[in-house]
């Protein structure tokens, strides 16, 4: 069994919720994409990633194109600033902000798909936690 430093712990920890948040995002997209399309996802994500990242700058650093999400800048960005709170309250504020954009705009259509990928996320990151813990 290896043990971590203090510092070491929290990095791995840090560098697992980013991977569940990168994981949960292209579930999110892969859900959205047959009906949305990528140029139309980039550019919702971009808008939402805009208004998040005035608040939480980590999100700044999430590239999204038509392509998907990009996540090495900011686990690159996350690996020198440590901001637990900041990548978790701003994960919360993007997803909040996605199913009221997508509530608006599609008036509740596509919300329970999201909503189900988000449900089936967390239940997971919960039976991970008490494995862990």
């Amino acid at each position: 069994m290896k043990r971590y430093t203090e510092k070491e712990a929290e990095k791995e920890i840090s560098q697992q919720v980013i991977k569940a948040e990168e994981e949960l995002l292209s579930k999110i997209w892969e859900k959205l994409l047959p009906t949305l399309g990528g140029i139309s996802l980039a550019a919702i994500f971009r808008r939402i990633l805009r208004k998040v990242g005035e608040s939480y700058p980590i999100f700044s650093s999430l590239r999204v194109s038509e392509d998907g999400f990009f996540f090495k800048e900011m686990e690159d960005y996350f690996i020198k600033n440590q901001d637990k709170e900041e990548l978790s309250a701003g994960f919360s504020l993007f997803l909040s902000e996605l199913i009221t954009f997508l509530s608006e705009m599609t008036g509740n259509i596509l919300i329970g798909d999201v909503k189900g990928v988000i449900g089936q996320s967390k239940i997971k990151m919960e039976v991970y936690n008490e494995q862990k813990g």
